[in-house]
């Protein structure tokens, strides 16, 4: 078992190194993460190792309520990663796809109506801009006559 540990975790060393060589693909947080990771790891065996070696039974409690409090310390940080993301909200959609095809209906059937107002808003200024003639005293009348008032070109 020991053999096979450590084949593990020369295997994991070979690949983060090789992944420390590619800095450009990989995230200096997902490096990060890694040690992270690996120095909770080795915690872990330290404890574990710490729990083989003991016998008496004050030592075993001591060990396992450390472990005990370790997992609620996880069970924690999950339930808060949960909290922020709003995954209660996800979990409720997925087992009611009803009321998400509902939602869903609804807000493309706005988005739908704001671009056909939106549609209807810019065409009716057009048409309105090609049906009545603008004041003298705009730019543009004075750009069209200057343009218009040219010699066409001789070919």
């Amino acid at each position: 078992m020991a053999k096979h540990n450590t084949q593990i975790k020369e295997d994991i060393d070979v690949a983060l190194k090789r992944i420390q060589e590619k800095k450009h693909v990989v995230k200096s947080e997902a490096v990060q993460a890694k040690k992270e990771f690996d120095r909770i790891k080795n915690d872990l065996i330290e404890k574990s190792e710490v729990v083989e070696d003991s016998d008496d039974d004050e030592s075993d409690l001591q060990a396992n309520t450390m472990y005990m409090d370790e997992i609620n310390d996880n069970i924690q940080l999950l339930a808060a990663i949960f909290k922020k993301s709003n995954f209660e909200e996800y979990l409720y959609l997925l087992t009611y796809p009803g009321r998400l095809f509902v939602i869903q209906f609804i807000n493309g059937f706005v988005r739908g109506i704001g671009f056909a107002m939106g549609i209807l808003l810019i065409g009716s200024l057009f048409i309105f801009m090609l049906t009545e003639p603008l004041p003298s005293h705009f730019l543009i009348n004075k750009i069209i006559g200057f343009l218009t008032s040219l010699p066409s070109p001789r070919i």
